[in-house]
């Protein structure tokens, strides 16, 4: 046994100190400009400009201040946005609306015009929220909420987040001096619903995403488990949580899908030597990014 214990260690330091950092020959791509827009009828438009850069290329990622960014809907209407510097576009007064089609026009002369089309979804309303003070799951201690919510009769996608406002101790760097306040921070939980997709089931996540083939056009309910340490008074929260934020959205086919393949791609990374690649996946026609629409409904559960 001891022998078999001296050969694993022995292979573990030959292993260790043959590492080495290969670069793997990959084609040269013409840098393309890159969309990020994600909207709905709360927000006014905010568009990221950005371009793409080689994949060994250390320099930062270029932001894109001197390109034109037009919006055009269904009805034949388009205005442009304004850059307020650091590759962010914004509109003055025009919010999306609910039902509407889209579509984004991003010309710059240094890069090739990029342009995608999305629908802002129907809206959505939190018909109920259930609050089950403990529960076990496997011998372990969670908080279950219950979700309830009222399904079209179209073929639907839907987001749920989960944020917290914690009490912390919060230092000022002026004066030294430190004082209570709330601070908001992702809350990671999980669901066993089985209108979720595997990838969130079995690990904690700040969102996750499904669709309604289980429950098309009909009153459905989906739980979340959160994590018992959440409702320990932590030192570093002081008195800890204060509030949950359950944010469920009804998004496009387009943003489920990059936001299921955002997941994997994030799964993914923390295991480099062994996980396959992800691609991200993108509805930006000459070019990288996600222009897609959801419509929100939040609700509160007070802890306190």
């Amino acid at each position: 046994m001891k022998k078999t214990s001296n050969i694993i260690i022995i292979l573990v330091l030959f292993l260790v100190a043959c590492e080495k950092e290969v670069k793997i020959p990959i084609e040269y791509t013409t840098p393309k400009l890159v969309v990020n827009a994600l909207f709905n009828t709360d927000s006014l438009w905010d568009v990221e400009i950005s371009a793409s850069r080689y994949i060994y290329d250390t320099n930062p990622i270029p932001l894109i201040d001197d390109a034109v960014v037009k919006i055009l809907d269904s009805e034949g209407n388009k205005y442009e946005l304004t850059n307020q510097g650091e590759g962010v576009y914004t509109s003055s007064t025009e919010k999306p609306q609910t039902g509407k089609t889209y579509s984004i026009e991003v010309n710059h002369d240094n890069y090739e015009n990029a342009r995608s089309t999305n629908k802002l979804p129907g809206g959505i309303i939190i018909d109920n929220i259930e609050w089950h003070e403990e529960v076990y799951v496997s011998g372990d201690l969670f908080r279950k909420i219950n979700v309830t919510f009222q399904d079209s009769q179209e073929k639907d996608y839907y987001l749920i987040r989960m944020s917290g406002a914690f009490w912390e101790e919060i230092i000022d760097p002026l004066t030294g001096l430190s004082d209570s306040g709330l601070v908001i921070h992702p809350i990671y939980f999980f669901s066993q619903n089985a209108a979720v997709e595997e990838i969130n089931s079995h690990s904690p996540q700040s969102s996750i995403s499904f669709i309604d083939e289980l429950f098309n056009g009909d009153q459905y309910t989906i739980d979340l488990l959160l994590y018992e340490f959440y409702f320990n008074n932590q030192p570093e929260w002081e008195v800890g949580l204060e509030s949950i934020y359950i944010s469920l959205s009804k998004i496009s086919e387009e943003y489920y899908l990059y936001q299921k393949s955002y997941q994997k791609y994030q799964s993914s990374s923390g295991n480099t030597l062994f996980s396959q690649p992800t691609q991200v996946y993108t509805n930006i026609e000459n070019g990288l990014g996600i222009f897609a629409g959801y419509s929100n409904s939040v609700d509160t559960i007070n802890i306190k």
